[in-house]
């Protein structure tokens, strides 16, 4: 297997983690549930306003994974005011890179990468109070909505993708159904054992799957009418 999966109970809730080496992975452009496309496995990815409108950046080597004016190269909704969030990005030499930017040109060495994914810092390398926390994801130049577009003091489901200390990617969420806040999901990162990590987009958009060519594991957030919410972008495994 080229892959991994298992779960921990964090915090009342049960977290899913898939473990694999980064040159594994990839961004793709699902535009679907993560569970009703055959052969893609991995977690949903960015936010977004609708499946062709991607509110983060989303890159495969120089080439972003999109179309029209959120095309997966910026960060943040609105392109007038230039949101900088913090963005993942593995390099073709080896290395990784945790930067805050808004487009991804704005990367170190931006023509050497193999993949960037936007999201949001947990900032794992720093001893931060919830508060603390939160006012670091509120202020500029990250401007994130804790209330609305976070929820970030509500039990929701969460995603997120790091790598830990020997360099192999974590990809892990947390349901809707259970669901934890935002600063027990960063707790839950480094818990994990995530060096740098970041939280993608959550709540009813939470989703992972993982095969081992029998059957499948994960989880999904079912909406409260019974629907699950359809995404335009995943971190998916090249192989399981």
């Amino acid at each position: 297997m080229n892959s991994s999966y298992s779960t921990e109970q964090h915090y009342g809730a049960e977290v899913h983690i898939i473990k694999t080496s980064p040159g594994n992975i990839e961004m793709y452009l699902i535009q679907d549930t993560l569970w009703n496309v055959a052969g893609n496995y991995g977690i949903n990815a960015n936010f977004f306003g609708s499946l062709s409108a991607i509110y983060g950046i989303a890159i495969n080597g120089n080439t972003p994974v999109g179309s029209g004016d959120n095309d997966g190269s910026h960060n943040g909704a609105d392109p007038d005011k230039k949101y900088s969030r913090g963005t993942l990005a593995y390099y073709n030499n080896g290395t990784f890179a945790l930067e805050t930017v808004y487009d991804y040109t704005e990367l170190s060495n931006y023509q050497d990468l193999e993949w960037v994914v936007g999201g949001g810092e947990l900032f794992l390398q720093e001893t931060l109070t919830e508060p603390e926390f939160r006012n670091k994801l509120e202020a500029s130049p990250r401007n994130w909505d804790w209330s609305t577009v976070l929820s970030g003091s509500s039990n929701r489901g969460r995603s997120g993708i790091g790598y830990d200390y020997q360099g192999n990617i974590c990809i892990f969420g947390v349901s809707e159904d259970t669901g934890v806040t935002l600063y027990e999901f960063r707790d839950i990162a480094d818990s994990i054992g995530c060096y740098k990590a970041i939280f993608l987009d959550g709540g009813g958009s939470s989703q992972l799957i993982w095969s081992d060519g029998r059957d499948y594991y994960g989880f999904r957030s079912i909406e409260s009418d019974g629907s699950e919410r359809e995404v335009p972008t995943m971190v998916r495994l090249k192989n399981i």
